[in-house]
């Protein structure tokens, strides 16, 4: 219904899977979402070295904003705000 709230949580496990030395995974915003996370998770022994967001919206694609990645490079997070209709939002790393 307008105006309720709900937390969806999408989860996968992936094993011996990114190959590339520079991967992603992406997220399209199909619905009117007030804010959205994306966390990637990865293995002790295949942490990122870095990371970036990217938003392809309207046939352009921008830098997205901020990503946080933990010293160790074990989590690589964003979170963004108010996302327009349509936009894809993809979460880089490099290894």
């Amino acid at each position: 219904m307008p105006g309720d709230q709900c937390d969806v949580v999408i989860t996968y496990t992936m094993h011996n899977t990114f190959p590339a030395n520079k991967e992603g995974i992406g997220h399209v915003i199909e619905f009117e979402t007030k804010a959205v996370e994306l966390e990637v998770v990865f293995h002790r022994d295949r942490p990122c070295l870095n990371g970036e967001l990217l938003k392809r919206y309207s046939g352009t694609v921008h830098n997205g904003g901020n990503c946080k990645r933990t010293t160790n490079g074990l989590r690589l997070a964003v979170e963004f705000k108010n996302p327009p209709l349509g936009a894809e939002y993809i979460l880089q790393w490099e290894w």
